[in-house]
């Protein structure tokens, strides 16, 4: 659907899906290599970037990734096989993107503490979940040959990273950025996909209009 500008919105959201994880890393790493020995990737947790020095970087790109995240699929709803789990896999996109943006509002010094900690879970929780379902809403789709594999190896990696992170207290950074990493290779990928189809659908010619037929002349 292409609003008053002429540009469709759905190609809007395909973007979005691309450039929400693409900011985030990069804010990620500019903030990383800032901080040089004062922040170890593999012993610190993610959220430790929000209290630390330039705690902007982190927060602000988490939050502009949730808010990108949740647009993302409202513009690109329709785009999505129509099925129970497609749905299903959708809404928990939309939590995981919320779940994000409350990570990046209510730090770790946010008190009460357990705010942090809730949408955080969200957000991992959600994003595995999502992958799983989406993936079997990809099956035996030809517009999604090469997708429910790689997309359910990413839903219950995260969820396995997740579990692992929950009951083993070592290399906490680490175990976190494996519970994000599918989700934020998969999202660029997804936007790309959606671009690429919606070229497909512009090149296709409208189908040939039939002339009225002549009135008879009385």
């Amino acid at each position: 659907m292409a609003g008053a500008s002429g540009l469709d919105t759905r190609r809007l959201g395909a973007l979005m899906f691309i450039f929400g994880p693409i900011e985030f890393v990069a804010a990620m790493a500019i903030q990383e290599a800032l901080l040089g020995s004062r922040y170890n990737p593999i012993q610190q947790v993610l959220s430790n970037l929000g209290v630390s020095p330039y705690s902007y970087f982190f927060n602000g790109s988490i939050i502009i990734l949730g808010i990108v995240t949740f647009l993302g699929v409202i513009l690109t709803f329709r785009m999505f096989p129509r099925k129970i789990t497609s749905g299903v896999g959708r809404i928990m996109l939309l939590f995981a993107g919320l779940g994000a943006i409350g990570v990046g509002i209510f730090t770790e010094h946010t008190r009460p503490h357990s705010f942090h900690g809730i949408f955080a879970a969200v957000a991992f929780l959600s994003s595995g979940i999502a992958l799983i379902f989406l993936a079997n809403s990809f099956r035996k789709l030809p517009e999604w040959a090469g997708w429910p594999l790689p997309t359910a190896f990413g839903g219950v990696f995260t969820i396995a990273a997740l579990i692992l992170f929950a009951v083993y207290n070592g290399y906490d950074g680490l175990t976190e950025r494996l519970i994000v990493v599918p989700i934020l290779a998969w999202a660029p990928m997804l936007g790309w996909h959606f671009w690429q189809r919606l070229n497909r659908e512009a090149t296709i010619p409208p189908p040939p209009t039939t002339p009225p037929a002549p009135v008879p002349s009385s």
